[in-house]
């Protein structure tokens, strides 16, 4: 018995690890369902943004001008409350973009400058913005964060923004029944329409807003197509193929079950598959007709488009 005590401890303390960790999840659901369903934002402008005074620092560490040094010649030519996108000037990488904004908090620069940074949450990250102020400014000048607030407010439109599936939804439900436009186009226009810079909810809604977004910019709704019509008149390599294939579906298979399927006895239909298809044709096919794969014979009765009604496949259709 004691040498399953050691197992039962064990196996309770994980029962219990992954109960909390499913009340977790739980929880987890129940507050993005919450957020979801708002109609505003889940995090305000003010909830997500702060701003620090960064007084100067004459006695600088030459390891922090060489790391900062193109920041400081950017700041160098610009008057005073012009911002300068911080993040352009940063690492790549998380930890070292962190350790460089500590560096840039703790040492700040040669001149006093305005530090404000954005913090929209998510996997976006965070957008630092700086600008230089007057020399003789404190952190406590109503005149510098009088004037550091407009700096602010004309980045607003600059600045990401995350709105809910219920905004969204609210929208394309609203002008999609008045207008008749495709649920994709109105996505487009709410994104230009408002700033939202929120992902699709799914790869395949991710893959029509990128091919939306690539014809508006060319201008050219036709811009995907079919790179076959770029060479009209040139004979296809397995239409001798193709040829026997239609003459084999004419005379062999004729229907979709074999005509004494009345009775006792069920007869199967010819060419159950397309291997066996292949197989079929093949062996009447002259010696010179390419004879294609079989994943590429499978390809040619697919549909041209998926998940649309009303479409034919490359070759053929069943017949009714």
């Amino acid at each position: 018995m004691n040498q399953w005590s050691e197992v039962f401890t064990n196996l309770k303390s994980l029962t219990l690890a992954m109960n909390k960790y499913a009340e977790y999840l739980t929880k987890k659901s129940e507050e993005k369902s919450l957020n979801q369903s708002l109609l505003k934002p889940v995090r305000s402008t003010e909830e997500c943004t702060s701003m620090v005074v960064l007084p100067s620092n004459t006695s600088q560490v030459p390891f922090v001008v060489r790391k900062f040094q193109s920041l400081l010649d950017k700041i160098r030519d610009l008057p005073g409350f012009v911002p300068v996108f911080v993040n352009d000037f940063l690492s790549l990488d998380r930890k070292m973009r962190y350790e460089e904004l500590t560096l840039l908090k703790e040492h700040g620069l040669s001149y006093p400058t305005v530090l404000f940074t954005h913090s929209p949450g998510g996997n976006v990250g965070n957008f630092h913005f700086i600008w230089k102020i007057p020399e003789m400014s404190t952190s406590c000048s109503d005149d510098v964060m009088s004037k550091s607030v407009c700096v602010t407010q004309s980045l607003q439109n600059q600045l990401p923004k995350f709105h809910t599936r219920q905004m969204r939804r609210e929208f394309v439900g609203m002008f999609g029944k008045i207008a008749k436009v495709k649920p994709y186009y109105l996505r487009e226009m709410y994104k230009r329409l408002t700033g939202d810079w929120t992902s699709a909810h799914d790869t395949d809604a991710a893959a029509l807003d990128k091919r939306v977004k690539q014809f508006l910019q060319l201008g050219d709704p036709d811009i995907v197509t079919d790179l076959r019509e770029h060479n009209p008149g040139r004979p296809s390599k397995y239409e001798p193929f193709w040829n026997e294939v239609e003459k084999y579906m004419e005379n062999v298979v004729e229907t979709a079950v074999q005509e004494r399927r009345h009775g006792t006895v069920t007869y199967l239909a010819t060419a159950m598959s397309v291997p066996n298809l292949l197989e079929c044709v093949s062996k009447v096919c002259p010696p010179e007709v390419p004879i294609p794969s079989p994943q590429w014979l499978r390809l040619q009765f697919w549909p041209k488009k998926p998940n649309i009604k009303g479409i034919t496949a490359v070759h053929r259709t069943p017949q009714n």
